[in-house]
């Protein structure tokens, strides 16, 4: 099982990437807002895959080719 420190030290790799990410950490908020998961607490809940879909396409559209 993967520990928060864990996932803040994958997540701060991955930003430092050179490609294009979407940090959902950031658009779920840290700790995550409730409402964005299933009671699960791991899957996203409609309205959690409504943010992504929204940070998907903010992140595509800001692209340059």
């Amino acid at each position: 099982m993967w520990a928060n420190e864990d996932m803040d030290a994958v997540a701060d790799v991955v930003r430092k990437q050179s490609d294009s990410v979407v940090d959902l950490q950031a658009v779920f908020g840290h700790p995550t807002i409730p409402a964005f998961l299933l009671e699960d607490g791991l899957l996203p809940s409609l309205e959690g895959q409504k943010t992504i879909v929204r940070a998907v396409v903010k992140e595509i559209s800001q692209l340059t080719v």
